[in-house]
């Protein structure tokens, strides 16, 4: 009987132990260089505890401690985060399971159903349009607040997305603000409109998402009609339709009342004029969004260099990209043209030195003297005029071959950051400009280089990134930044 017992109990520790065995999955991932999170799953994964995390190069071996439901995430920058449970038992212990990572199908940012309207219906009334913008990325079974709650910074930065909102009243545009949704976050915005007409207007909404985890940036349009009638006491005339209670800070809402100019309004929403790259704006520009330069007078054209760093920036490249740019001409340009000119001089000046040495040492300096004006008045006068057409296409060839010379190094680069600007904010090319000339060069040195705050150089070195435009190197609080490779 003893002996029974014994037996059995050895067999149920047996047993246990078996039950209690870790068992290994290796998991071979598509693209390299990822991060891999692995949870601790309870309640159909409403409950989650981090219990470890990886950056690996193609491949993991995990030892899962015990049997039991787990839920792996997988990171990429630029790729849409990949998950799933896994309910692990000795039965796969040992499996090879392959995944890939890809980026989101579709991204849009659609508009709610409802579109709200306070403030009455009449000519001069300021009336509040309401409008809800719904982030591109939805939570899903394993993307909810339970896990999100606990994501670390670094992490909470793939279910963002950067979305571009504008709002037209009979296709001339009233609004064009920018916002940053989490996933699943939905923002109710609330703009000022202040009809100067009676009859039908045509609201439509705008958006657009600005996202390197989508493979394909959708823009999501709404119309509707809304019917204004009477007219009221208020004086209508330049009243200027601005969002509800914004201020002139960036992230406040549009305000094109801002003295300055404010970040979350376009230029023409606040009556500015925008410059070409060949153009400068001779008084402070307005602070704007969406474009480079936004002058509140009309710009002027730019004769020689512009004295504003970005413009030199932008406009490389322009003369071999823009046969408009004629009267622009690169700093590089204009000291061959000196050079050019110096040539002609300089060649022209030892020809006629080495001509008067050979008259002089084969008629003797006396007859020099004597019949300088009579025979070189007439002979040298056409011999000067052939060796200077001579000289001037010799020199002009010269200066065309370093020019070409030049242009030929710096015309991909130049046209490639030229038609990058054009789709950056002013600051964004701020930022962008100073990379350029001090590449990895730190985020605080890059503070103090622009004068912005945290937040404001956080915004644009988000989008610079999303976009792949810029790298990160080195310390997480303080990295070296970098431009990417596919820039350089």
């Amino acid at each position: 009987m003893l002996k029974r017992v014994i037996i059995f109990i050895l067999s149920s520790l047996l047993l246990v132990s078996i039950a209690n065995a870790a068992v290994s999955l290796t998991y071979r991932i598509n693209p390299n260089n990822v991060s891999f999170d692995i949870y601790n799953c309870s309640n159909n994964c409403n409950s989650v505890n981090l219990i470890s995390n990886n950056n690996i190069q193609d491949s993991l071996t995990y030892a899962f401690p015990e049997e039991g439901s787990y839920l792996y995430v997988v990171y990429k920058e630029c790729f849409y985060p990949l998950s799933n449970e896994v309910p692990v038992v000795q039965d796969i212990d040992g499996a090879i399971v392959d995944l890939n990572l890809n980026k989101k199908s579709s991204c849009n940012a659609n508009i709610g159903r409802a579109i709200n309207f306070e403030g009455g219906n009449s000519v001069g009334n300021n009336i509040i349009v309401s409008a809800n913008v719904e982030s591109p990325f939805l939570m899903n079974d394993y993307f909810r607040n339970s896990f999100l709650n606990n994501l670390s910074r670094d992490k909470e930065e793939f279910f963002k997305s950067d979305i571009n909102v504008k709002m037209y009243v009979d296709n001339v545009l009233i609004h064009d603000i920018n916002y940053t949704l989490f996933i699943g976050e939905t923002k109710k915005l609330d703009f000022n409109w202040i009809p100067q007409s009676s009859g039908e207007h045509e609201i439509k909404f705008l958006t657009s998402v600005l996202d390197c985890q989508c493979s394909n940036l959708e823009t999501f349009e709404k119309k509707l009609k809304y019917n204004i009638v009477g007219i009221t006491n208020v004086a209508t005339n330049n009243v200027p339709n601005t969002p509800f209670a914004a201020g002139c800070g960036e992230g406040d809402g549009c305000n094109p009342k801002c003295l300055e100019g404010d970040k979350d309004c376009s230029c023409e929403v606040q009556n500015g004029f925008i410059c070409e790259d060949n153009q400068v704006c001779s008084v402070d520009q307005l602070k704007n969004w969406g474009n480079k330069y936004c002058c509140p007078i009309a710009c002027k054209r730019d004769s020689l260099l512009s004295d504003t760093k970005i413009a030199k920036f932008l406009s490389r490249g322009d003369k071999e990209n823009n046969t408009n740019s004629s009267n622009y001409y690169s700093k590089e340009e204009v000291i061959l043209d000196k050079g050019e000119k110096s040539l002609h001089l300089l060649v022209t000046v030892g020809l006629i030195c080495i001509i008067l040495g050979i008259f002089i040492s084969k008629f003797g300096i006396e007859t020099y003297f004597k019949s300088f004006f009579y025979f070189i008045g007439n002979t040298i006068k056409k011999i000067l005029v052939s060796i200077f057409d001579f000289i001037s296409l010799l020199s002009t060839k010269i200066a065309n071959f370093l020019r070409v010379k030049r242009k030929d190094e710096n015309v991909k680069v130049s046209s490639l950051f030229n038609k990058i600007g054009k789709n950056l904010t002013n600051d964004e090319n701020k930022v962008l400009y100073v990379i350029l000339e001090n590449e990895g060069i730190k985020k605080s040195d890059l503070i103090d280089r622009l004068g912005f705050t945290k937040d404001r150089l956080e915004y644009s070195l988000l989008k610079l990134k999303r976009m792949q435009i810029i790298i990160f190197q080195g310390d997480e609080d303080n990295p070296n930044i970098y431009l990417d490779k596919w820039v350089k």
